[in-house]
């Protein structure tokens, strides 16, 4: 018998791939195996042959190189897998989006409308990290494994209540933004203020933010997203935030909705609905720091050591949403410390990080 040979083999099986045995020596190894070849989800296959006459179908070198690529480790989110491991931790995303998913079609068919979109606002974000490891890892997409008959995505269909104008008058005289990067039809004058008074909390304490967005091909407002499901983003090349409309149109609904996903451990403590607006300027502001070759990567390790904290305490100690990837640690990290009244340990020692970063930067 001869095994095949694959890249990104698993750990149990790397000894064996590629290699031949007598037929009373493969029985025996099945038998030793806690997870015997060609089961629990093993990619390989045993096929017959003439032991001492057929030639290998991998040679020594093919096999070495394989086994390299096997054992070759990259770091993800401040940890670090082989590809094999990443293949695991697809998996686990593919199941928690399912999950998701059902709870998200359980909400709908109670007419929980609120559960729903916090539902679609985890599934958006577990997409957001499996794009990201499939990207890292070279690994396929599989949309199959996420499947759920009958869900359908929280689509956003709001008609032009107003022009914008008024909106549009208050971003430029009040908080200084360029008229030709705003894009804010159907925006309500409170929403604008809403909006208004969080950007001009991060700009007072971070100019050198409001600057860097001041550039032309940088910055600005729309009122819609390109994720129906998501309540707010910020673009990663241009630092442009969107808003949803069904969310920023109901104010008092957006505040419970956020209230909602603090309880749960999603958003962090002490902060509320005004942060959703900080948490995308956060996402600005790494942007910031990465133009001007910041590691953010880099900069989460620092705040973690300097708080004294583990990869796997982020969840506790800032938000589940904050374990995402760097870049949600990032902006979670910074929306607690603009918005909570009192920081806990990691934003607090974040802040000061920033700080020493930010008085570097020209």
């Amino acid at each position: 018998m001869e095994l095949s040979a694959h890249g990104g083999c698993a750990p149990d099986h790397l000894p064996y791939q590629g290699r031949q045995f007598s037929k009373r020596q493969f029985e025996k190894l099945q038998g030793e195996l806690e997870r015997p070849i060609g089961e629990y989800n093993c990619r390989h296959i045993a096929f017959p042959i003439l032991l001492g006459i057929s030639r290998p179908a991998h040679t020594e070198k093919e096999l070495n190189r394989l086994e390299e690529m096997s054992t070759r480790r990259q770091e993800f989110d401040g940890k670090e897998y082989t590809q094999y491991e990443a293949t695991q931790l697809q998996r686990k995303l593919e199941t928690a989006m399912r999950q998701t998913k059902d709870r998200a079609l359980l909400a709908k068919e109670s007419g929980d409308d609120l559960g729903r979109r916090v539902e679609q606002t985890k599934l958006n974000q577990l997409k957001s990290k499996y794009v990201d490891v499939c990207q890292k890892f070279g690994l396929p997409y599989k949309s199959e494994r996420m499947s759920m008959s009958g869900f359908r995505a929280v689509n956003v269909t709001v008609d032009s209540l107003t022009s914008g104008k008024a909106a549009t008058e208050y971003f430029v005289k009040n908080i200084g933004i360029d008229k030709s990067k705003l894009f804010v039809t159907g925006m309500s004058k409170k929403t604008a203020v809403f909006v208004g008074n969080g950007i001009e909390k991060v700009f007072k304490t971070y100019p050198k933010l409001k600057s860097f967005l001041s550039q032309p091909d940088k910055g600005g407002i729309s009122y819609k997203t390109s994720n129906s499901g998501a309540i707010a983003e910020c673009n990663r090349l241009t630092q442009h935030i969107g808003l949803n409309p069904i969310m920023f149109d109901d104010l008092p609904n957006l505040k419970q909705t956020y209230a909602d996903m603090v309880n749960i451990g999603w958003s962090p403590l002490g902060t509320d609905y005004h942060n959703v607006v900080t948490h995308e300027l956060g996402h600005a502001m790494h942007g910031m720091l990465s133009y001007n070759g910041i590691n953010i990567a880099q900069f989460q390790r620092d705040v973690l050591n300097a708080a004294g904290i583990s990869f796997q305490e982020i969840k506790t100690a800032v938000s589940e949403y904050a374990t995402i990837n760097e870049r949600e640690f990032f902006a979670e990290c910074f929306s607690e410390l603009i918005g909570s009244k009192n920081p806990r340990r990691v934003a607090v020692k974040f802040g000061i990080i920033l700080e020493e970063v930010m008085k570097a930067l020209p």
